[in-house]
């Protein structure tokens, strides 16, 4: 990025300023980097230009979506696409390069989109990255809207009833639920979630399985991840592959793919590209909780 140029690549030198990433350059990447000298002893590059090509770097590159690979790449055209999480393309990121396809038919003249991030992620989720990697609040009509679809991902189920809780509200029972009750819940399923999708014994999944459905909605993002988990682990299980939790974890996938219009061909690159990015921006706010 250096030697090419930053060109009319974004950098957001002003707002990265004082960021964690910012932060770590300026400790790491920066010194090492004003050390190259040309033949006169002269620093090859300044510390200003460093941070505005690591703030094009950052801000412009691609997760490449390959399971065996942990890279980045810059495409400069592909960078102009706006982002919408209610996207009318999807984008593909490999070895061979990049691919931009549509998904679904796109008037003569209008905008082509692209989401930035995993589009399977909640809203919470999805502007944590768009904050902390691109600078900016998404405004979208999905983010707009609180029921993400009526997919409500973020959404607990009543302990009374089974009903599903708005806000702390059951919308079946009306009873009300204890906020620091909610809490411990969505810290729990969290944790649940973290430790099963490690785990390859069927009954401990299916086990998991079970009781995460009893506590959040259908297309919760957690009880989401569990099931492309088990899908995964069931197809390659004698056991598990015949079973009704697969049918039952593919078909609600399949639904869920469907409001989003997400192709199934195209899940594994979602997968990958949603646990990078979300890994990503949960590091980044960690460590701004850290140095606050």
């Amino acid at each position: 990025m250096l030697i090419r140029g930053v060109q009319d690549l974004e950098t957001h030198v002003q707002a990265r300023e004082g960021t964690p990433v910012w932060v770590y350059n300026e400790k790491s990447v920066v010194p090492f980097l004003t050390s190259l000298k040309d033949n006169n002893g002269n620093p090859l590059f300044s510390k200003e230009y460093i941070h505005e090509a690591t703030g094009a770097l950052d801000t412009n590159s691609f997760q490449v979506q390959d399971a065996d690979v942990k890279a980045r790449a810059v495409f400069p055209t592909a960078s102009l696409f706006n982002n919408s999480c209610k996207p009318n393309c999807f984008r593909v990121v490999n070895r061979n390069g990049i691919s931009i396809i549509t998904t679904e038919l796109v008037k003569k003249g209008s905008e082509l989109t692209i989401c930035y991030t995993g589009l399977l992620t909640p809203t919470h989720i999805r502007q944590a990255v768009f904050k902390h990697t691109k600078h900016f609040n998404c405004s979208c009509p999905r983010c707009l809207d609180v029921t993400e679809e009526g997919t409500f991902p973020t959404c607990l189920l009543c302990s009374a009833c089974g009903g599903r809780l708005e806000g702390n509200s059951c919308i079946s029972c009306n009873q009300s639920q204890d906020a620091q009750r909610i809490e411990q819940i969505s810290l729990l399923c969290d944790t649940l979630v973290s430790r099963l999708v490690q785990e390859e014994n069927c009954e401990i999944l299916t086990g998991g399985l079970m009781k995460l459905r009893r506590l959040v909605y259908l297309h919760h993002y957690l009880l989401v991840k569990l099931k492309l988990h088990f899908i995964k682990h069931s197809e390659k299980c004698s056991t598990c592959y015949d079973g009704a939790a697969r049918a039952q974890c593919s078909t609600e996938i399949a639904d869920l793919l469907k409001i989003h219009k997400i192709e199934k061909t195209w899940l594994k690159h979602e997968e990958i590209r949603g646990n990078q990015e979300t890994l990503c921006s949960w590091k980044s706010l960690m460590a701004e909780k850290k140095e606050n």
